[in-house]
């Protein structure tokens, strides 16, 4: 018997799962979550952390990943221009290969 994730009280929608390769039949792994920027600089510094509250949608995505920060830097002065601070952003994570 498989034990239950957070997850599975989460739309499908909202998380990215599941994801299959039709071809196959296989699940690919995929993880949606939501994190809010909270700090960006003019020197290519951006600061994200998850989202907590301010709709359903959020609490939902709250249950799923609580915690965390994705902190980078980035030298592409238009990569670094589509980020605002306490703007939402959803974030995928997929394998490389």
């Amino acid at each position: 018997m498989s034990e239950k994730s957070v997850l599975d009280n989460i739309p499908v929608k909202e998380t990215g799962f599941p994801i299959s390769n039709k071809e196959s039949g296989r699940k690919i792994m995929s993880v949606r979550c939501k994190f809010r920027c909270h700090h960006k600089t003019d020197d290519g510094q951006v600061c994200l952390s998850p989202v907590y509250s301010g709709s359903e949608e959020n609490k939902s995505f709250f249950k799923a990943t609580p915690a965390g920060e994705i902190r980078f830097f980035t030298v592409n002065p238009a990569a670094l221009g589509q980020f605002q601070t306490d703007k939402e952003y959803y974030v995928d994570f997929t394998p490389a290969s």
